[in-house]
Order: C-alpha cells, then sequence, then structure tokens
C-alpha cells in the first residue's frame, strides 16, 4: 500500500497526485467547477473514526504523557494478545517492535539482513504486487526480484534456485535471499494462499536459507468466512518468517503505527537497530492506540469497517452488473477492488476525462510488463482497475455510475456507443 495502494502497512497513500508507478498524473479539469473524484486506493480517509471514543483516546494519552504517567497496558502487551486470538502468532509483548508501518517495518528488517550477510541482499517481490514495498528494497540498495503470482500468490516453483531447472535449460540465477509476500490478501489481486502452498514455501525458504517477509495487510477487514492464521503461525521453529501488520486500513493512513514480530535469531539485532535509530512513533499515539484498544472500541470499530466495506463492495459490484467484458472480481475482503475491464488504459483514460482517478491494474507490474495471461483478474480481458474503497458512499456511487457509463462507451464492454454524451458524476 504510495502510489497508490494503500496495503497494509505503511501510510498507503499515492505520492500526491502521482499514479503508482510514479508517473505524475497530467492535470484535470473539472467541469462546472466540480470536484475530482479520487477513488484510488489509499487516497480516503476513515472518517468513522471521527468518534468520541477515538477522540477521547488521544486526550487521556496526551494528558498522562503529560503528567509523567503510564497507561494501563501497554501497546505490545495488546498487540500480543491481538495476534494471538486473531492471527495464530504467540509472541510475548516483549518480542513485539511498534513500527510506523509496513514500510518502516521492511527497510529496518533489510536494515539488518544487509548488515548480517554483508552484501547486496536478492529481494523477490511478488508482480503484480504493491509499488511501495518494492520502492524500499531498492532505495535500501538491494535488488528486487519480481516473481508473477497467479491465483494463490507467489508460487516456490516459480523462484530461481541456482541449480538444473529442466526443460534443456540451466537456472543458474540465485536463489533470493528474502521474500516479500503478501499471503493473507495478495495485492492487488486479492488471491488467499492456501494451507499447502504455505507449508511448501516455508520448506524452500528454510532449504535455501530466505527469510519471508509477510505483509499481512487487510487481516482484519475478512468479508467472508474466516481468515487463515498468519504465514508466521506456522512459522513453529520461529526461524524463518518476519510478520509486519500495521493499523493503516482500519485507522487510516494518518496514524502511522504498525507492528513487526521476527524469527528469534533476528530479534536482537532488529531491537539493537530501533534502539539506536529511535522510535518514529510518539509515546502519544502507542497509548492512544492502547486505550483505544483496551475499551474494546477497536474491536467495534473493526467490525464497522469491515461491515463498511462489504456494504461498498456490493455497491461497485450493482453498479456495474450486467456489463459485457466487465466483471467486479470475487474478493473474500479487503479495502479494494478489482474491476476486469476490456481495455484499461481506455478506461482510465475516460474516466479520468470525467473526473474520476482509478488505477489501471497495470501500474502494479514491474516495469509495467504486462503478459497476456497475466493474471486471474484480468487474463482474458484488456486489463483491469483498481478502486479504493474508502471513498464516502456517495462518492463511490457517483463515481461508480460514471465507471458503468464509461465502460459501456468502450467497446467489448457493451451498453453505450463510444463518444456518445454522458452525465457526469461531479
Amino acid at each position: 500500500p504510495t502510489t497508490p495502494p494503500a496495503h497494509p502497512g505503511a501510510a498507503r497513500r499515492p505520492r500526491s497526485a502521482a499514479a503508482p508507478s510514479g508517473t505524475p498524473l497530467p492535470s484535470v479539469t473539472t467541469v462546472g467547477g466540480g470536484r475530482v473524484l479520487d477513488l484510488r486506493p489509499g487516497t480516503g480517509p476513515v472518517t468513522a473514526l471521527d468518534t468520541p471514543a477515538w477522540r477521547g483516546a488521544w486526550r487521556d494519552a496526551a494528558g498522562a504523557t503529560a503528567r509523567g504517567e503510564t497507561a494501563g497496558a501497554s501497546l505490545q502487551e495488546h498487540l500480543s494478545a491481538y495476534l494471538r486470538l486473531s492471527r495464530g502468532v504467540v509472541r510475548a509483548p516483549e518480542d513485539i517492535l511498534v513500527t510506523a508501518g509496513v514500510r518502516d517495518g521492511l527497510q529496518l528488517v533489510l536494515r539488518v539482513l544487509g548488515l548480517a550477510r554483508r552484501r547486496t541482499l536478492r529481494v523477490a517481490v511478488e508482480n503484480p504486487g504493491y509499488p511501495a514495498l518494492r520502492r524500499v528494497v531498492e532505495a535500501t540498495g538491494h535488488t528486487a526480484l519480481p516473481v508473477t503470482v497467479d491465483h494463490h500468490g507467489l508460487d516456490p516453483a516459480a523462484l530461481p534456485t541456482g541449480r538444473w531447472g529442466g526443460a534443456g535449460r540451466w537456472d543458474v540465477s540465485a536463489p533470493p535471499d528474502v521474500l516479500v509476500l503478501t499471503p493473507g490478501h495478495q495485492y492487488p489481486l486479492g488471491g488467499t494462499m492456501p494451507v499447502s502452498r504455505r507449508a511448501e514455501l516455508l520448506a524452500w525458504a528454510r532449504e535455501h536459507g530466505a527469510v519471508v517477509i509477510e505483509d499481512d495487510y487487510d487481516s482484519e477487514l475478512r468479508h467472508t468466512g474466516q481468515p487463515l492464521p498468519a504465514l508466521g503461525a506456522l512459522d513453529t521453529a520461529r526461524d524463518t518468517v518476519v510478520t509486519l501488520g500495521s493499523f493503516a486500513k482500519v485507522l487510516g493512513s494518518s496514524v502511522g503505527v504498525g507492528h513487526l514480530v521476527a524469527p528469534d535469531p533476528l530479534l536482537p539485532e532488529l531491537i539493537r537497530a530501533r534502539e539506536d535509530l529511535g522510535s518514529p512513533v510518539s509515546r502519544v499515539a502507542q497509548d492512544a492506540i492502547a486505550r483505544f484498544m483496551d475499551a474494546g472500541e477497536f474491536q467495534r470499530h473493526t467490525a464497522r469497517m469491515r461491515r463498511s466495506f462489504r456494504r461498498r463492495r456490493s455497491l461497485v459490484s450493482d453498479a456495474l452488473a450486467d456489463l459485457p467484458g466487465v466483471l467486479v472480481v470475487p474478493m473474500a475482503g479487503g479495502a479494494h477492488a478489482v474491476v476486469e475491464v476490456p481495455d484499461e488504459d481506455a478506461a482510465v483514460a475516460r474516466a479520468r476525462e470525467r473526473g474520476v482517478l482509478v488505477s489501471g491494474i497495470g501500474e502494479y507490474w514491474t516495469g509495467r510488463a504486462r503478459p497476456a495471461g497475466r493474471t486471474q483478474a484480468a487474463s482474458s480481458s484488456g486489463g483491469g482497475l483498481v478502486l479504493g474503497l474508502t471513498a464516502r458512499d456517495e462518492d463511490l456511487a457517483r463515481g461508480a455510475a460514471v465507471l458503468r457509463e464509461v465502460l459501456g462507451g468502450i467497446p467489448g464492454g457493451g451498453g453505450q456507443r463510444a463518444g456518445a454524451p454522458t452525465r457526469d458524476a461531479r
């Protein structure tokens, strides 16, 4: 989650008006003084958080800090209980590092691993995947290795091994040192990695001495059924998986608080590095969230957000129903939607002309390499759109109505003749 997304993690917001790929967006001309509707992932505030309980938690935390008082249970204690109950990850409070989000946690881990191995790391990243994580890898001086995903996520069979690869060729590329994954809800395609593949991936990582960094975003926002435990829960030896998480999707990216759970061999160096660098998260912010959780308000707010995102996904699905060549891809949860469309570039451009900003799924591919059968969503079609679901209901409804008209006017999208006059959402 930024260039576009809001993943989990860190503050997932686009850089000002930049597309996920970092390409500046040309100016948008509004009609009649109306405003542009930005439906790209990570751009909308979590307005439902503006409650007396949330404001009170911050007020009490600020007052207690000014008086030199400490909260009852620390944020780490609350995180320990939360991870155990909802993600199956059992760690003592002192083993959990508070971060400023997923990107902060990722760069901390890469810093420690790079110093330990004394060389540039080879880091496998999902393709398509969250662009901000790939940029963190490159910004810390390491090498990102894009690995194509399928509808179950990253396939260990697609990773280089440095050994005979069969089919008359040698796979001479060295295996990656680190794998960065979103197994619970692959971003942006939305697939969930099954237990069998998770076990296979952990076995692969142990065989090749790799560290798996799990971005456990959207785990709280499951719409249907129960989420699988975090990948870190399968790491019973506590030697392979780093689990990163944040409050960005539920509490908003402006809160800037997350957590990191590390394998035992890495933990001492991570704690030392955090102490040397200092914490980027204020004591007031940590205390405020701890108080919010202690009062049970975090759980209630999360349940409200889950219902809200489920309702908004249905709103988009209903608005785009029955358009030939258009499909809102089924997902078990999350705060974004993927829509298969007959012509991705035309859809993004025409929506933008109408004052509605959406992301094209091609922006999530490294180097914009967009192979023909590239994904579960947008494999047989001309591409896909990625919409954030954090906008207000009325804005999302207006934007979806414009998208229906736009997609109906694209060859293969059915409905309206291209170029015919349409009603503007603004």
